[in-house]
């Protein structure tokens, strides 16, 4: 005997899991939210400057200018560096905005998108940012997923979906998952 009275006897534990289909989650996870852009308004110029002169030659060109500053140090006059250098930066500060502002424009429309959330009251559409861990989607033929999600169910008979990636990994190829 073992003591506790239960000779020979097997005991079992059996978990039945429990399928909450939304609650309040105790630890705090990041935002759904996709941000792709570099710059906000307050740090595009800091952030950007630096991003410019990290380049040799932007860098270079900045301490010549600084050095023909100097009055008896250079024979040529200042503007010869400071004006090419500023051209330069000036065309990419501008091709910079304008990326950026791309990328503002796709992010916005990706969070902005309206997914379907199964809850206990019915189904429930909101936004791609609002997501959060623990929601249960319901996902259309060819739609677009805002997140990484963990496929339950599928209507093909091998149980099969075709995933395509190109906005993590750039391949166009649909890959068969089970």
């Amino acid at each position: 005997s073992n003591g506790g009275g239960f000779s020979n006897v097997e005991l079992r534990r059996i978990v039945k899991p429990k399928l909450t289909l939304h609650t309040q989650q105790e630890t705090e996870f990041c935002s759904n939210g996709i941000v792709t852009s570099k710059y906000t308004v307050w740090n595009f110029l800091p952030k950007n400057l630096f991003m410019q002169f990290s380049r040799t030659a932007n860098l270079y060109f900045l301490i010549i200018a600084s050095m023909q500053a100097i009055p008896g140090l250079s024979p040529t006059h200042w503007m010869g560096t400071v004006g090419p250098l500023c051209v330069v930066l000036l065309v990419n500060i501008v091709k910079e905005i304008s990326d950026d502002y791309s990328r503002h424009k796709l992010d916005h429309r990706f969070n902005q998108t309206e997914v379907i959330v199964l809850r206990p009251d019915g189904d429930e559409k909101i936004k791609w940012k609002d997501v959060t861990v623990g929601d249960i989607l319901r996902v259309m033929r060819n739609e677009e997923l805002p997140a990484d999600l963990l496929l339950l169910t599928t209507h093909d008979r091998a149980h099969r979906a075709h995933v395509e990636t190109s906005n993590l990994d750039g391949e166009t190829d649909w890959k068969p998952k089970e």
